[in-house]
């Protein structure tokens, strides 16, 4: 059995990685977006079943990129928690995830 997959758009040291913290608690396998690996990519060092992607969420086409490379890498997502604190648009994210019926 596979593990569900939570995304989680904006991580940074506070609320961000928190959420993702919590999520890897529960059993999921988190992808962490953030415009830079940066951070994110030491946290999922720390976390363990995570992965960083670069994602600006004010760039419709960085946030196709990423979830496309969510899709490849981890699977489809169950959880989204969008946390960007300005600039984007949730739409943008939301459109990027849907899955054709």
């Amino acid at each position: 059995m596979t593990k569900p997959i939570c995304a989680v758009i904006g991580v940074g040291p506070g609320n961000g990685a928190a959420l993702a913290r919590r999520f890897a608690a529960g059993g999921y396998t988190v992808a962490l977006l953030a415009r830079t690996t940066e951070f994110t990519g030491n946290l999922a060092a720390e976390i363990g079943d995570a992965r960083a992607y670069a994602c600006d969420v004010t760039d419709r086409a960085s946030v196709e990129r990423a979830v496309a490379s969510i899709r490849q890498d981890l699977g489809e997502v169950d959880a989204l928690i969008y946390n960007a604190g300005s600039g984007g648009d949730l739409a943008d994210a939301r459109a990027g995830l849907r899955t054709e019926a």
